[in-house]
């Protein structure tokens, strides 16, 4: 699973709604999707059972421990929003 984060002015434009516009970024890689959205200062929804399910001990469609979750995001300096198992579109 990879999603393409839209974090530069022009495309944050093209997804303007309006002064109470709200923008999620959905992803499940901490170095490419949390980190561009962190930079950028938009909400993010951290998909765990993407590519860091087996480090957070989490398989697809499930949450990991909090412990565990919280100690990888203070590891790399991330924050998120919320946090999902599994994203289907």
């Amino acid at each position: 699973m990879h999603f393409v984060l839209l974090a530069d002015d022009f495309c944050l434009q093209l997804f303007d709604k309006g002064p109470d516009a709200k923008l999620l970024v959905v992803g499940d890689s901490l170095s490419t999707d949390v980190a561009g959205s962190n930079n950028a200062g938009l909400d993010v929804a951290l998909v765990t059972g993407g590519i860091h399910a087996e480090e957070l001990g989490a398989p697809r469609g499930t949450l990991p421990e909090k412990g565990k979750l919280d100690a990888l995001l203070n590891a790399t300096g991330r924050s998120i929003t919320y946090a999902v198992g599994d994203f289907c579109w």
